[in-house]
């Protein structure tokens, strides 16, 4: 027993040693996460952190820990071999000086986190959010006859708190000149008053999703969980939905992965946009495929590639919202880059400097383009930097607020005079007003037009007043959240799917319910193309949740399908759960069988479009790479038709892509993408589980 006394004793002093180290870390690095915020990270996708960061954690959280225990022990041992009756003092003293570790390591954590304050607030309900919540969906928006365009600037951690006493900042020299001159030129609705003016940043808005959600909803983030199977609350309407409603060609540009921090589920969720990322650079040639520096490239990259964009898009005859996230200024210490100087003895500084003369150069390049006359541009800090000691010397009498500012907006202010206060919620309902929207009420979500004299929020309770509220537990917002999640883990949880029985000439769909409740009917819709009235059959219940249905191919055109799979609850709630369209011959979840069947396809009369997203094809089986090889080099049209050569088929989850054209019949035959990693595939927008490749 005494052996396993002292290893265990060693693996306590290990564990304390390193958590110890690690919590020191953690509050030197981020000093102003709360409890709340940590436990909504907990359940996030962290893909495409930033190897720096990484290493630093490993070097001053982990390697101290485990040197000071190794160190300790091996004293230890020396003790031992010597005077082998020491043995359970030693082991007693190093189990006790585990627990004095882990004691101040709870007790930091308890303080810095502010644990007591998170259980007292959610101990305590408030309607806050309930009272002054605006839904969109509500709300009539009209849009000018002449759709204005987007560039929304994302700005990693920019606060006005960087610039100097004189224009509003708190540092002894102005880090963003170039910034502060292009707030004072154009709104930043600091109104008569020479000092910047920017928003105040909320409780669970204070990390890039959120600030992105919060700009884009009006709303912070719920504290319960936000996404399920690859959608972000998909029940709340966002700038992306109403822009996508009116025909807009959305484009997200960074410089880092995409998928960290659930950002790609928020952007393909609300508004469809192409997603061009680390990744994509990447994988179509623009940067090299050993490329990455910080967390994938740098701004200085982000803005060029940017200016391509938007040369493409602008030739396009839809409007266009393109919106970029800066990387160079994130914590800690942000990335110096071969255009920055050494002006300041702080690294962070420079790099604060550097991204301001990138953003200025930037926005002066648009204003010399022809498209730039119907361009606003919105340039936004996502939110206060969390990098713990950078605004050490800052007053603590002096409010931080992140960076503000609205350029050749279609609308001025109606009080130009008046300097407002407002928060990043504000940002939703005033982008669409710089758009020349006409909004009713002049209130989105928890947002306000700043453009308009109506009050914002903070302008009637009060910021002091409002974050009080907002850190309260919120039964709206936890409904908000489970509404649409449970949307989808109930109806939407009926899984469909069909097969051709060549022998009977039938097709045979089979359904199971993995709601967990009780339902009326499911049941198929469908007709011949063309015909004026449906034919509708129930699905037969069999056992255990499961259903089928016989359809008679003799009923429906193959080639020209369309069968639409609802489902039906006992109070008469109906949901759409599946839809088929195109051929019939191409629905298939096993990737083997949907080559060869690509294979036996007419080439005069389909043309495939591949897109291989994240690389996905590396993990095909040699013989699938190789039927995906000679459907490549199969003959093909110079060109795609113009309905598949587009990014309206773009999927929301990685894998190898595939759109079927029937150029006879205009149509789309088939689009399905198989995520070879997860063995999942997205076919119409609907995913679905499948056993094999």
């Amino acid at each position: 027993m005494k052996p396993l006394k002292q290893i265990f004793s060693y693996a306590a002093l290990l564990i304390s040693a390193i958590l110890f180290f690690s919590v020191c870390w953690f509050f030197k690095t981020w000093d102003t996460v709360s409890f709340e915020e940590l436990l909504i990270h907990a359940g996030m996708q962290l893909d495409g952190a930033a190897n720096d960061l990484i290493f630093k954690f490993i070097l001053r959280g982990i390697l101290p820990g485990v040197l000071l225990a190794v160190i300790t022990i091996a004293a230890a041992q020396l003790i031992i071999c010597k005077t082998p009756q020491k043995r359970s003092q030693v082991c007693g003293i190093i189990s006790i000086g585990s627990i004095i570790l882990m004691t101040v390591s709870a007790i930091l954590m308890w303080r810095g986190l502010d644990i007591g304050g998170y259980i007292g607030n959610k101990s305590v309900s408030s309607s806050f959010v309930e009272d002054h919540y605006v839904d969109p969906k509500n709300v009539q928006l009209s849009f000018p006859e002449k759709p204005r365009n987007l560039i929304y600037i994302y700005l990693e951690s920019m606060e006005t708190t960087f610039a100097d006493e004189v224009n509003g900042g708190d540092f002894p020299e102005n880090l963003i000149p170039g910034l502060t001159l292009i707030a004072h030129e154009n709104e930043d609705f600091s109104g008569e008053s020479s000092m910047l003016n920017g928003a105040y940043s909320m409780p669970n808005t204070r990390w890039t999703v959120a600030a992105m959600f919060a700009e884009m909803s009006g709303l912070p983030v719920p504290s319960k969980k936000t996404l399920k199977s690859g959608e972000y609350l998909p029940g709340v309407t966002l700038l992306g939905d109403i822009l996508s409603e009116r025909d807009y060609h959305q484009v997200f540009m960074c410089g880092s992965n995409v998928r960290f921090g659930d950002r790609k589920e928020l952007l393909s969720t609300h508004g469809r946009y192409d997603l061009l990322d680390y990744n994509y650079a990447v994988n179509t040639g623009r940067i090299p495929q050993d490329y990455k520096v910080w967390w994938g490239y740098e701004d200085a990259k982000l803005f060029r590639f940017a200016k391509e964009e938007l040369n493409e898009l602008a030739g396009d005859d839809r409007p266009f919202n393109l919106s970029l996230l800066t990387v160079d200024t994130h914590m800690e210490d942000g990335y110096v880059c071969q255009l920055c100087g050494n002006d300041f003895d702080d690294r962070y500084a420079n790099v604060f400097v550097c991204s301001d003369r990138l953003v200025s150069e930037f926005v002066s390049w648009c204003q010399n383009q022809d498209w730039y006359e119907n361009t606003t541009i919105v340039i936004s800090g996502d939110h206060p930097t969390m990098d713990g000691d950078f605004c050490d010397g800052v007053s603590s009498e002096y409010t931080r607020k992140v960076y503000t500012a609205y350029i050749n907006s279609a609308v001025n202010a109606e009080s130009p005079s008046l300097r407002r206060d407002f928060t990043t919620f504000d940002a939703f309902p005033t982008t669409l007003a710089s758009l020349g929207v006409k909004i009713e009420g002049e209130r989105l979500g928890l947002g306000t037009n700043l453009f308009s004299v109506i009050p914002t929020l903070t302008e009637e309770y009060g910021i002091d007043e409002m974050d009080r509220e907002l850190q309260k537990k919120s039964e709206f917002m936890d409904a908000l959240a489970e509404d649409y999640l449970n949307a989808e883990d109930s109806l939407l949880q009926i899984v469909a799917n069909g097969s051709i029985n060549s022998d009977t000439h039938t097709y045979y769909m089979a359904a199971q319910n993995c709601s967990g409740e009780e339902l009326e009917c499911i049941y198929a819709e469908y007709c011949r193309a063309g015909a004026k009235e449906p034919t509708i059959k129930e699905f037969e219940y069999l056992k255990n949740d499961l259903y089928d249905l016989i359809i008679d191919l003799d009923e429906i055109d193959i080639d020209n399908v369309d069968i639409s799979v609802y489902a039906r609850r006992k109070n008469g709630d109906t949901a759409l759960i599946q839809k088929i369209t195109g051929s019939l011959y191409l629905k298939v979840n096993n990737l083997d069988t949907y080559l060869n069947r690509l294979k036996d396809l007419d080439t005069g009369r389909y043309t495939i479009r591949i897109d291989d997203k994240e690389n996905a094809a590396k993990e095909m089986l040699p013989a699938q790479a190789a039927a995906l090889q000679d459907l490549v080099v199969r003959p093909q049209s110079d060109e795609l038709p113009p309905e598949i050569n587009s990014t309206d088929y773009v999927h929301k989850i990685d894998g190898i892509n595939f759109i079927v054209y029937d150029n006879e019949l205009n149509i789309i035959a088939d689009s399905v993408i198989f995520d070879l990693d997860n063995a999942l595939i997205e076919r119409e927008g609907f995913i679905t589980a499948i056993s094999t490749f």
